[in-house]
């Protein structure tokens, strides 16, 4: 799904959220680029793991303004 733009809050699977959440917090925290892997159980119940980088951007070179994903 394509996410430009968009909040996390905007993910409407309740468990990819919590896991996306996580993450986003965990490279604002480290303040550095991640690997993911964020094991998720579909409705029906298959268990699947989404891989992810999550890349810190920044506008000043101070703070980051944005976190860029890409998911496999």
């Amino acid at each position: 799904m394509e996410m430009t733009g968009k909040k996390v809050s905007d993910i409407p699977d309740t468990l990819i959220r919590e896991g996306n959440t996580k993450e986003y917090l965990d490279v604002y925290k480290l303040k550095k680029p991640l690997l993911c892997n964020t094991p998720v159980t579909r409705k029906s119940r298959i268990s699947v793991t989404f891989q992810s980088i999550r890349l810190p951007l920044t506008d000043d070179s101070k703070e980051f303004s944005h976190i860029y994903s890409a998911v496999n």
